[in-house]
C-alpha cells in the first residue's frame, strides 16, 4: 500500500483545484488525491468516481513523486508529422518552383523526402506551412489579343501553390 502524507495546506489546495482548475483531467486527478487525503481507500474512490483502480494509483504515485504541481502539469498527446522534419527543404522547393496541383505536390514531396502521403494530408501540411491554393482563372472569351495577354500576365500564378 502506498503511504502518503498530506499537509492541511495540500488538502485545501486539492479541494480548491478539484473544482476550479481550467483543465478537466487535472480536476479529476486532484479529486482522486483529495479523496485519498480524506481517508478513503482505492476501492471506495473507485466506487465514488467510477475511475479505474490503475488510474487512481497512477494519480496517487504522481502526487507522491511531484506533489500538487505534478498533478497540475499535463501535456496532451499531439502527433507530429514525419514531413515536419523536412519542412524547410519542402518550403524552399515550393517557393522556388510552385506546384500546379496537389498531385504534383505529393509526387515532389515523395521525391524529396521518400515519404508518401495522401493528397489530403499533403494539402493539410502545405496549408499549415502557409501555402495558399488558388483556382485557375478563365481567360476572357472573345476578347482582343492584347487584353488576353494582359490578363495572362496578371494571373501567371493562378492555379499554383505559392507563399
Amino acid at each position: 500500500m502506498l503511504s502518503l502524507h498530506f499537509s492541511p495546506h495540500d488538502i485545501d489546495e486539492l479541494n480548491y483545484q478539484r473544482f476550479h482548475h481550467p483543465d478537466p483531467p487535472v480536476m479529476k486527478r486532484c479529486e482522486t488525491v483529495y479523496l485519498r487525503a480524506k481517508g478513503l481507500k482505492t476501492g471506495q474512490i473507485q466506487q465514488l468516481t467510477g475511475r479505474n483502480g490503475k488510474t487512481i494509483r497512477a494519480h496517487l504515485h504522481l502526487y507522491k513523486d511531484g506533489g500538487i504541481d505534478a498533478l497540475k502539469h499535463r501535456e496532451p498527446y499531439r502527433p507530429k508529422s514525419q514531413l515536419d522534419d523536412h519542412k524547410q527543404s519542402i518550403e524552399d522547393e515550393f517557393r522556388q518552383r510552385p506546384a500546379a496541383s496537389i498531385k504534383e505536390a505529393c509526387e515532389r514531396i515523395f521525391q524529396l523526402t521518400n515519404i508518401r502521403r495522401s493528397d489530403a494530408r499533403v494539402e493539410v501540411f502545405l496549408k499549415r506551412s502557409g501555402f495558399k491554393f488558388r483556382k485557375p482563372g478563365g481567360i476572357p472569351a472573345k476578347a482582343n489579343l492584347a487584353e488576353q495577354k494582359e490578363f495572362l500576365k496578371k494571373t501567371w500564378f493562378s492555379g499554383r501553390i505559392y507563399g
